[in-house]
């Protein structure tokens, strides 16, 4: 079908996509790169960062983005030492979870990827047996900004918290937390600066 995910169309529109995301499209035509930064100071991020990892969390992450890209976004902003870099899902291991079993669709908001995050050992029929997938992880928050990282976290049994940032006006910001919402956030922060406070006030198990 011309539509489905991992179609002709799909791939066509993906490559055009990371032709403009890795410059080279912009190169072609003596442009200005695209800017590029964080929505919120790289200085407040490090020092969120610092107390968690003070706090003895481990941080990971599952993304629709290949590791590569990940580690060079991350490294650019010196944020890489604060993440386990055994925890991080990418599209790379989703693409060969595909290849592998002739399947498609492992993508967010499928929790293969988190799930890879999460048991970074573990084998590939075990991050796609159903009830597995299903256990709860109480112990696990999931921050994410779009409902496809909500549905995602909720599959993988984990604690999806919504973020604000991303979107600019009061009413995409009024529009974004009804989405979350309604996708079924636990929590909804207006950064992800607030996470430590929204941690912390967590009841104790």
């Amino acid at each position: 079908h011309l539509l489905q995910v991992d179609g002709p169309l799909w791939w066509y529109l993906h490559e055009r996509f990371q032709r403009w995301y890795r410059g080279e499209a912009m190169a072609e035509r003596d442009a200005p790169p695209l800017l590029d930064g964080t929505v919120i100071p790289a200085e407040q991020l490090h020092a969120m960062f610092k107390q968690l990892q003070a706090e003895n969390y481990t941080l990971g992450a599952a993304t629709g983005r290949p590791r590569d890209e990940l580690e060079d976004a991350l490294g650019d902003l010196g944020l890489l030492e604060y993440f386990d870099k055994a925890r991080l899902g990418t599209l790379d291991v989703v693409r060969q979870a595909e290849t592998k079993f002739g399947v498609s669709g492992l993508s967010k908001p499928h929790p293969f990827s988190l799930l890879r995050a999460l048991y970074p050992h573990a084998d590939f029929e075990v991050l796609l047996d159903e009830d597995f997938q299903k256990l709860k992880r109480p112990n696990v928050a999931v921050i994410g900004d779009s409902t496809s990282d909500v549905l995602m976290a909720k599959a993988a049994g984990c604690r999806p918290v919504g973020v604000l940032t991303g979107v600019r006006g009061q009413s995409a910001q009024v529009e974004r937390y009804r989405l979350l919402m309604h996708s079924g956030c636990e929590a909804i922060l207006d950064d992800v600066t607030h996470l430590p406070d929204w941690l912390e006030g967590l009841p104790e198990d």
